[in-house]
């Protein structure tokens, strides 16, 4: 049929696409909710939070930036808590990954990819630039998945980095 070949297209062309099960953040506009969820979440990021198992979120309480959490960065394997660096601190020594579980492998590519993406750039990588490596083929990530995942990648690797921003005269 029409629809099977369109979707074997599709999973050709974006072969590294991470499956991600959200319907708040899979998306390329967010809504004012998702992106309240999503500020929220990514500054929890940067916190103390990210430290702790339940990553700050109460037992009795379900705010849209939990739901976000536990399908985008729980379940995919980015928060690591008992490690040395809380998020995607278990992706640093892998060497396969066939050794991790199923539900993070795809995950693990897009974070490994954007890893050597950087590692081997000639100048200086942009926030923007790693969006359009992750949003083109073989990813084709929806840009509400890219903010949260490129705020974790720079969390794990934040030892690694220096971050610069643009003034008002835009210089670094």
């Amino acid at each position: 049929s029409l629809t099977a070949k369109v979707s074997a297209i599709a999973d050709s062309v974006f072969s590294r696409c991470p499956a991600v099960h959200n319907e708040l953040i899979n998306r390329t506009k967010l809504s004012g909710t998702s992106n309240s969820a999503l500020n929220k979440l990514m500054l929890a990021i940067l916190s103390e939070d990210c430290e702790d198992a339940s990553f700050g979120f109460s037992t009795e309480r379900f705010p849209p930036e939990k739901g976000i959490y536990l399908s985008c960065l729980q379940k995919k394997g980015w928060h690591t808590p008992a490690a040395e660096i809380p998020i995607a601190g278990e992706w640093l020594n892998v060497k396969r990954v066939k050794n991790l579980p199923e539900d993070h492998r795809d995950a693990f590519v897009v974070w490994s990819d954007a890893v050597t993406r950087i590692k081997d750039s000639v100048g200086l990588v942009t926030v923007d630039q790693l969006y359009d490596f992750w949003m083109a083929p073989p990813y084709g990530m929806t840009l509400g998945v890219c903010k949260l995942w490129a705020m974790a990648l720079f969390k794990s690797l934040e030892r690694h980095l220096a971050f610069y921003d643009l003034d008002s005269s835009k210089n670094w």
